[in-house]
């Protein structure tokens, strides 16, 4: 695809030593410190206590805080759970963890697949860009399913584009559509049905573009839908089984959140991906641009197929998640490994073919007096709004300069590998820095095991206590048992189906809260609500209207947000 350079052009093949390269990179950056540094994150802690109650015996129909959870497919939780009871123990490294070996795996096949379609340097690159990108150091050190789901994704990509090779070169691709069949499968328990139209969309658009399609019979379709059937089926039909309300539950958190129906939409842009694609894939999205021109370059005619296969990943996947109502920047990570890919192809097709190492030398150190004009702005911003963070700005403002300017110098002077490579190990450094610093940014207040600890201290643990509203996962967590939430999942359920329209659901909700919560209050008996600031001034309303008191027992302020603090109240004194 390029010139030739220390790596022999055609050789198309990854070596030991690569491998081991770029698995260094990613067992140092996406394994460091997993554990307890960093609280669980909301998400997370829904993980947690779903994954906790699986090993509690929940393992066909997951259960959160007491109550059937269908949310999400079991994927993740049957993923944490294992490993539980292989380490003995259920925590923060244990949750975490199928995300760090999950990014691992992402890293390893997308380099796999850039040294089949091109050449080994680029195969060397795509695994330390995997390894270094902004948006896989972060949610290798998430545990939440769309890092496990994205692997699965990016197997059966990496399968699919493997038998198809085969079956062009008239040989037998059975054993990688058999394997693209199972991951896609695994990809469908992970994070429910979101795998089916970011695989199924592009790849029925590449068999028409490629004429690949008059082979159907190659591709063992048949044996695929069985495949699938069996292993989807196989936790779909106990589900449904038993629980009646499943289909609607399923179609309440899939097509509605898609939609924008029942399910909370995020009123979102169009447009709000664009820039969350190239914050993911930071440093090396800036070249993501030109990697997409090469599809239509056509200097580049003879690898037409491998570029367009990769740009279909992306350019489908982008354009149904940009429809989608409910819009996270997590959610696009199934097409951050093509972006990856794409971006080094730019690069090195820039660095090595379009630009002299003379003229890109000059861009370079432009760009390191740029980035130290910037980084020097920033400072000022820095310290007036967060002073107890400004030793971790110099510091990375520091490696962020020196990295940069090292690799100028490198690529100049010795090649563009190990350019690269500095500008990896320069992003995972940093990342070391950030991700211990989280806890100061969010704040103490945010921790929820200190608000486990305080509420245990105040209450104990064999209280009887109750959120009023949206459990919170991280807090139920760290206090160790379920605390019940008014209403449960059931009576919500149940109140929207007998709605009209999400509107009268709303109020019957908010009725049925009140009646429950004044009837706990009533009884004989002491205990405990959990609520936020904002809410309290209503439940002391709700009670005098029913000639009933309630006591503060504690508060913590901006716990659940900014302007949003927790309280914890008692029906007795």
């Amino acid at each position: 695809m390029v010139e030739p350079s220390d790596i022999d052009v055609n050789d198309n093949r990854l070596y030991l030593i690569d491998f081991f390269l770029i698995l260094v990179f990613c067992i140092a950056f996406f394994g460091y410190q997993l554990g307890g540094i960093v609280p669980l994150s909301d998400h997370e802690g829904l993980v947690g206590v779903t994954a906790r109650e699986t090993l509690n015996g929940h393992w066909i129909v997951p259960h959160f805080d007491g109550q059937i959870r269908l949310q999400k497919t079991p994927g993740m939780y049957w993923a944490v759970a294992l490993l539980a009871q292989c380490f003995g123990r259920l925590d923060e490294f244990v949750i975490r963890l199928p995300s760090a070996i999950s990014a691992c795996g992402v890293a390893i096949l997308i380099a796999l697949l850039a040294a089949k379609m091109f050449r080994r340097i680029t195969g060397i690159i795509t695994g330390l860009a995997a390894a270094s990108s902004a948006g896989m150091l972060w949610q290798s050190h998430r545990g939440i399913a769309d890092m496990l789901m994205t692997f699965f994704v990016t197997a059966c990509f990496v399968c699919i584009y493997l038998g198809l090779e085969r079956v062009e070169e008239k040989k037998s691709g059975t054993g990688f559509f058999i394997l693209a069949y199972i991951t896609f499968a695994l990809g469908m328990l992970a994070k429910g049905p979101v795998p089916a139209p970011v695989v199924l969309i592009p790849v029925l658009i590449y068999l028409i573009w490629s004429g690949e399609w008059r082979e159907w019979k190659k591709i063992h379709l048949i044996t695929g839908i069985i495949i699938c059937a069996v292993i989807i089926g196989g936790w779909v039909v106990p589900v449904l089984m038993n629980v009646d309300n499943a289909i609607w539950r399923w179609k309440a958190e899939y097509i509605s959140r898609f939609t924008g129906g029942f399910a909370k939409a995020t009123d979102r842009p169009w447009y709000y991906y664009i820039p969350q694609i190239f914050l993911l894939g930071l440093p090396w999205s800036v070249f993501l641009p030109a990697g997409i021109a090469l599809v239509f370059n056509k200097q580049f005619e003879q690898k037409k197929k491998e570029l367009m296969f990769l740009f279909l990943w992306f350019i489908c996947g982008f354009v149904f998640f940009s429809l989608s109502k409910g819009k996270r920047a997590h959610y696009i990570l199934p097409i951050l490994p093509p972006a990856i890919l794409l971006s080094v192809a730019g690069m090195i097709y820039l660095l090595e073919i379009r630009l002299s190492k003379k003229t890109a030398g000059r861009i370079g150190t432009g760009l390191v007096l740029i980035l130290f004009l910037g980084l020097t702005g920033g400072y000022f911003y820095v310290n007036a709004h967060w002073p107890e963070l400004i030793k971790y700005y110099l510091l990375l403002a520091v490696l962020l300069i020196v990295g940069l300017a090292v690799s100028v110098e490198l690529y100049q002077r010795v090649n563009l590998l190990s350019s690269t490579t500095v500008i990896a190990l320069t992003c995972g450094i940093i990342f070391a820095i950030i991700w211990p610093a989280v806890p100061q940014v969010t704040g103490p207040a945010r921790d929820p095991r200190r608000a486990a600890k305080l509420i245990t201290e105040k209450v104990g643990k064999d209280a009887e206590i109750y959120f009023i509203g949206k459990a919170n996962g991280p807090l139920i967590f760290y206090f160790g048992r379920p605390i019940p939430q008014i209403p449960n999942s059931q009576e919500i359920v149940d109140t929207i189906l007998k709605s009209k329209d999400p509107k009268d659901a709303k109020v019957n909700l908010t009725f049925a809260v009140v009646e429950r919560v004044m009837e706990l209050i009533a009884k004989p008996g002491r205990r405990y609500f959990i609520t936020s600031d904002v809410r309290y001034p209503l439940a002391i309303s709700w009670a005098k209207h029913r000639g009933k008191k309630i006591y503060e027992v504690l508060r913590i302020p901006r716990f659940f947000a900014k302007d949003k603090g927790l309280v914890l109240f008692s029906n007795r004194r």
